[in-house]
């Protein structure tokens, strides 16, 4: 069942206001966690860096001041400390944590426990062949900075990560994607709901305001149908076929009566194109009717003339053409329509009626045609020549003039009956 007026005005402004709220939520939204995400990453970075620089100087001060004279035991017992402190540690947020390692062979071994696997032994992973840990691959290839990327499980992590020559170790700050985008998929869902409750709200609001001009329209829309039935019924009974011409552009349309008139019935078949028209021109009448056309674009002549198209089936018609155009201040035409009538079966009768007058003009008997009240109304050259009366002599009188009394009463009677 099709809208009216008044629902599709309430569903319009709901949509409307709909996509306006939640593309400002979404975009107010997105820049929050934007601004969320470069704020934890450079809290990250800054965490990272410190410990990087912590660790690194302890443990040249253990290589320097250690009284062992293995100088190994000095770095291992940094370590020792480092991992000591790290025991107790209850990670960053839920999902973050603070990651340390180091490269034995082709594998990365990591010094702390992560906090998201139950293991008694370290966890190692390959160093070239592997997708997983990318974060500490970097910081163990002495590079630093900020990445988003896989860890040691698999999940999108940002971290950032640094390398510490003195230990030859990496570390790495991380924490889950999805733990930074809950919070916002969250408000954004909230938002989301209360929007559309609110634009709800509003839009029964705004029509209900609205409602005198939404009446107003409601009755144009009907009368705009009734208009447009009458004309479309009008067009259909005087069986016209309507066009459409823009001078300046030179677009022109025709209406689908007009191509029936041809025998076509698609634009395909007869392209809303002025060549459509002239082209089907009779050779006789093409020259006549163009310069016609172009006068009345030009100097506003009446556009009022007869000629033959050729049809679909290849047969000329006669067609009855009549225009108007509709002219800017400086007097140029900038719109033409008109019509285009039928008129070959007048055409056929005109012809007819001509060689019945030629016929009767031209017989060797004398002729008169009279009204219902027996007044002459016309005379052929024969009757002149016959009676010696004179066709404004006859024509308005009574055919009893020529009542000569040689036959009886009885002749005549029948002769007027």
């Amino acid at each position: 069942m099709a809208l009216n007026i008044r629902n599709k005005v309430i569903l319009f402004s709901v949509m409307t206001m709909s996509v306006i709220a939640l593309a400002v939520g979404a975009t107010s939204i997105y820049l929050l966690y934007q601004t969320a995400f470069e704020q934890r990453g450079l809290i990250l970075r800054e965490m990272v860096s410190v410990q990087a620089r912590l660790i690194d100087a302890v443990a040249r001060f253990d290589r320097i001041y250690s009284q062992d004279a293995n100088k190994e035991g000095a770095a291992a017992a940094t370590l020792g400390q480092v991992i000591d402190s790290h025991k107790n540690s209850d990670g960053i947020g839920e999902t973050g944590e603070i990651l340390l390692g180091r490269l034995e062979g082709e594998e990365i071994v990591f010094l702390l426990e992560p906090q998201h696997l139950d293991r008694g032994k370290p966890l190692r992973v390959q160093f070239k062949d592997s997708l997983l840990a990318e974060p500490m691959r970097r910081a163990l290839s002495n590079q630093s900075g900020v990445i988003v990327d896989l860890d040691y499980r698999g999940e999108k992590v940002l971290a950032a990560y640094e390398p510490v020559p003195e230990l030859n170790v990496g570390i790495v700050a991380k924490i889950d994607v999805s733990e930074i985008r809950s919070p916002f998929l969250h408000a954004a869902l909230v938002a989301t709901l209360g929007a559309i409750v609110l634009v709800i709200l509003g839009s029964l609001i705004m029509v209900k305001i609205n409602n005198p001009l939404i009446r107003r329209v409601e009755e144009t829309a009907q009368e705009l149908r009734k208009s447009e039935e009458r004309f479309d019924l009008t067009v259909r009974g005087s069986g016209d076929g309507l066009w459409d011409h823009n001078p300046a552009t030179g677009e022109l349309w025709y209406a689908d009566r007009f191509r029936e008139l041809l025998g076509y019935s698609t634009e395909d078949e007869y392209p809303n194109v002025v060549e459509s028209w002239s082209d089907g021109l009779h050779p006789d009448d093409r020259e006549a009717t163009l310069t016609a056309f172009a006068a009345h674009l030009e100097r506003d002549v009446p556009y009022d003339v007869e000629y033959r198209l050729i049809t679909k089936s290849g047969e000329y018609r006669w067609f009855r053409a009549r225009g108007m155009s509709l002219r800017d201040e400086t007097g140029r035409s900038y719109r033409a329509a008109g019509s285009i009538t039928d008129i070959s079966e007048q055409k056929r009768n005109q012809e007819e009626l001509q060689q019945l007058s030629r016929a009767v003009t031209q017989s060797p008997s004398s002729v008169v045609i009279t009204d219902q009240n027996g007044t002459i109304e016309y005379v052929n050259p024969k009757f002149t020549e016959v009676t010696g009366y004179t066709q404004e002599e006859a024509i308005g009188a009574n055919p009893r003039i020529l009542k000569a009394g040689v036959h009886p009463p009885e002749f005549y009677k029948d002769l007027w009956e």
